[in-house]
């Protein structure tokens, strides 16, 4: 088992690949990785405005709608046909949708959002987000996985690994996780 706490010392605020706002790195692999190099990449931003997403190119994305106001998506497809709607509210999300495909998203005029992002370059491996709910004891067990902390508090039982809300558990292995929390359980493997 290998754990990490990454908190707000750990995370890196960068521009989005298109320029249109600030998304908050919350990991990325491998670490000295650039946009368009990296195995895999875990972000959040506050979002006040509507505009297109960034496009990445043989990059599968999650993404999951964490509080604020809803986050209309309009998401282009093939053959000319008419985009289709997408309505998420905060504790939902979009999942797996390839990063190459046009999207707009529209934000209510004066209820910002935040989000959480996940995205796996599809030739090298996949993942898989949910949304995660933790009353008492959850034992979770995997080669690569990770909690993204939206309420509660959690601790990890042999470590006494504590985590707070808007931080990041990178995990390895099998752990024991105690408290009352909710959040974002991501798992990640390889796509060989």
């Amino acid at each position: 088992m290998i754990l990490h706490r990454l908190t707000s010392d750990d995370f890196q605020r960068m521009p989005w690949k298109n320029g249109g706002g600030e998304t908050v790195q919350l990991a990325i692999w491998p670490p000295d990785a650039g946009l368009d190099h990296f195995d895999w990449r875990l972000t959040s931003a506050n979002v006040a405005r509507s505009g297109p997403f960034s496009l990445f190119a043989g990059v599968d994305r999650s993404l999951a709608l964490v509080s604020g106001g809803m986050l209309s998506l309009h998401i282009a497809q093939a053959d000319g046909q008419p985009a289709a709607e997408r309505l998420l509210h905060p504790g939902e999300q979009l999942d797996q949708f390839a990063g190459e495909t046009p999207i707009f998203a529209e934000v209510t005029p004066g209820r910002a959002i935040v989000d959480f992002n996940v995205m796996t370059r599809r030739a090298r491996c996949r993942h898989r987000l949910q949304r995660w709910r933790l009353d008492g004891e959850q034992t979770v067990e995997h080669p690569l996985w990770f909690v993204y902390l939206t309420a509660g508090a959690l601790r990890t039982g042999t470590m006494m690994l504590s985590l707070a809300v808007g931080e990041l558990l990178w995990a390895q292995g099998e752990a024991v996780l105690r408290g009352k929390a909710e959040g974002w359980l991501v798992t990640i493997e390889s796509g060989e």
